[in-house]
């Protein structure tokens, strides 16, 4: 009855729509991060093909060697958003950098796509370190 009398009675909690807008960025988040789970293990993978070089699979090797070693990893491990080709290779050091810089894309909601960039490099070869 004293709602009736024209005090106003502040109301606190969330509302349903306020839920219901909370559950759907929620899960438009959760979607995008499913999304981005292929391309996070293909970086792994490429992380883990690198690692072998400097764990003596290619030591002392030349540049074309490299790349057959990685090309013949990133087709065991299902590495499609970059090839061993785009390696760059260089002397540096009494050794031998490989670096590789690529994009992986994915669509998320058409027309949008999400684009993590990698940049992942090692040493290969004598004075080779992390």
């Amino acid at each position: 009855m004293n709602n009736l009398q024209g005090e106003c009675v502040r109301q606190r909690g969330a509302t349903l729509i306020g839920g219901l807008l909370m559950l759907a960025v929620g899960g438009i988040l959760a979607y995008g991060l499913i999304r981005l789970v292929p391309i996070g293990m293909e970086y792994l993978a490429v992380s883990r093909a690198m690692a072998a070089l400097t764990e003596g699979a290619a030591t002392g090797t030349s540049a074309s060697e490299i790349r057959a070693v990685l090309a013949r990893r990133f087709e065991i491990d299902g590495v499609h958003s970059v090839t061993a080709q785009e390696a760059d290779i260089e002397s540096e050091g009494g050794g031998i950098r490989v670096r590789l810089v690529y994009d992986g894309r994915v669509s998320f909601i058409d027309p949008v796509q999400l684009v993590l960039h990698f940049d992942k490099s090692v040493m290969v070869g004598v004075g080779a370190g992390p």
